[in-house]
């Protein structure tokens, strides 16, 4: 089966299930995604499909063959405190785990966009990974007394980076951290942001407005390449006055190379 969604299970408001085991083949396909609200309200349930609950442990492990994990899926999901995600997920869908128990959900590291709203109601919940630490949608590192942003995994069309994490202020948002993302239409560079990496938003062909702040010092080597290629009227990016380190503004390789922008 390709598609497992709520109408294929028991109204979840009423689900006394401890255990719901749904068929590996279904309609000529494989099993490969959870859909709406599968597991929503179920707080009686310990095993879905193959996902196991470990006894007294709080985990729920999700089967290795599923690879997107939908609209919530997990939302309203009770005495839960862990979701392990198999490697082979690509996507996590908007409210996934919303409105839950959940404490940490681990992605892994072939997930590719998950919706900002997938743990919206869960105050408690956030991602882990082997390869990062996470705030939100966002991948980050932390060097020495500030934040570096690693990786926007989000969905949104406009985006506002966090100006803090956990006391830290964010002075740099790194290298590719937002590049290959084509729904980006806009984003709001948060005021202590200094630095913006190589290739932070390459091939973003949609982002056609991004506000910087008066705090940035530098840009690096192809930060904008290929940026709003998609446009079909001018678009405008107004720089800080007292820039200290831009490598070229016009054409070459350089931090705008084949970027539609006029500066």
């Amino acid at each position: 089966m390709h598609y497992v969604s709520s109408r294929t299970t028991t109204n979840g408001r009423t689900c006394t299930l401890t255990t719901l085991t749904t068929p590996t083949v279904m309609k000529g396909g494989n099993a490969m995604k959870l859909s709406w609200k599968i597991a929503a309200m179920c707080t009686l349930l310990i095993a879905l499909a193959a996902v196991a609950l470990a006894e007294g442990g709080g985990t729920l492990v999700v089967p290795a063959d599923v690879t997107v994990i939908e609209q919530e899926a997990f939302a309203g999901l009770q005495d839960v405190e862990r979701i392990e995600l198999p490697s082979g997920i690509t996507e996590i869908g908007p409210r996934a785990f919303a409105d839950s128990t959940v404490r940490e959900i681990y992605v892994p590291s072939t997930v590719v966009r998950i919706a900002d709203d997938a743990l919206e109601g869960s105050p408690d919940a956030r991602f882990v990974s082997d390869d990062a630490l996470w705030y939100g949608t966002f991948k980050y590192a932390v060097d020495g007394d500030h934040v570096v942003l690693k990786k926007y995994m989000g969905a949104s069309s406009s985006v506002t980076p966090p100006a803090r994490i956990d006391g830290l202020p964010v002075t740099t948002i790194g290298w590719g951290c937002f590049s290959g993302n084509d729904r980006l239409t806009k984003a709001v560079i948060p005021e202590g942001v200094a630095r913006i990496e190589d290739h932070a938003f390459t091939n973003c062909t949609s982002l056609t407005d991004i506000t910087f702040p008066s705090t940035l010092k530098t840009l690096s080597t192809k930060v904008f390449v290929n940026c709003g290629a998609n446009a079909t009227t001018p678009f405008y990016f107004v720089l800080p006055d007292d820039m200290e380190d831009l490598v070229g503004r016009n054409g070459g390789a350089n931090t705008f190379e084949d970027c539609n922008a006029v500066l």
